[in-house]
């Protein structure tokens, strides 16, 4: 049976942010890697700023900001699926 005990490694935390890359996907391979071996908590971030131009209008604002609640649903599927494929483990 696999119990976690308390972190008595050296880190505790863990946090790896990805842009979906190749490069990404290996770096949270080895972070997860480096969690394991020290019971170590890993927190996967993405991050993408995204505001709009100083020309739209409220409307145009509004009606964004609307789509960009659809994006991150959207995103946060990517994020797990991605998690899951660099990892092999649910998010």
């Amino acid at each position: 049976m696999n119990q976690r005990t308390p972190s008595s490694g050296v880190f505790q935390n863990i946090l790896c942010p990805v842009d979906f890359s190749d490069c990404a996907a290996a770096g949270l391979h080895y972070a997860a890697a480096v969690a394991r071996c020290q019971n170590a908590r890993l927190t996967v971030l993405h991050a993408d700023r995204f505001s709009a131009p100083p020309y739209f209008t409220h409307s145009q604002v509004t009606q964004l900001a609307e789509q960009a609640k659809q994006w991150r649903a959207g995103a946060k599927g990517s994020l797990e699926q991605f998690i899951r494929t660099a990892v092999g483990a649910e998010p």
